[in-house]
C-alpha cells in the first residue's frame, strides 16, 4: 500500500475528459466507454490531473471533505487502482 501512496496518478493521454459542475466525463478510446464520475470520485480525478502523488491526493481529500484519514486512504487507493485497471489512469 505504501508503494501506491508514493506514485503519481497520471490521466490517460488518449482519453478525452471534461469536468462540468463537479461531474467528470471521461471517454476512453481503447474500450469506447464513457465514464461518469461524481462527488469525491470527480475530485480525485481532478487532483490526479495536477501531478500529485496518491498520498497528496488523500491529504487533499481529508482537507476538503469530512472524512477520517484512514478511510480516505483506503477509499482513494481502491478507486485509483480501479481507474488504473480500467486504463483510465496510470500510476508512475
Amino acid at each position: 500500500m505504501a508503494e501506491v501512496m508514493e506514485q503519481v496518478m497520471v490521466h490517460n493521454a488518449d482519453a478525452a475528459a471534461r469536468v462540468i459542475d463537479g461531474e467528470a466525463f471521461i471517454i476512453t478510446p481503447h474500450d469506447n466507454q464513457i465514464h461518469n464520475l461524481t462527488g469525491v470520485a470527480a475530485r480525485v480525478w481532478e487532483l490526479g490531473g495536477e501531478g500529485l502523488t496518491v498520498q497528496r491526493i488523500v491529504e487533499r481529500i481529508v482537507e476538503e471533505y469530512d472524512v477520517k484519514p484512514e478511510v480516505a486512504k483506503r477509499d482513494v487507493i481502491s478507486f485509483v487502482r480501479d481507474l488504473a485497471q480500467r486504463k483510465i489512469v496510470t500510476l508512475k
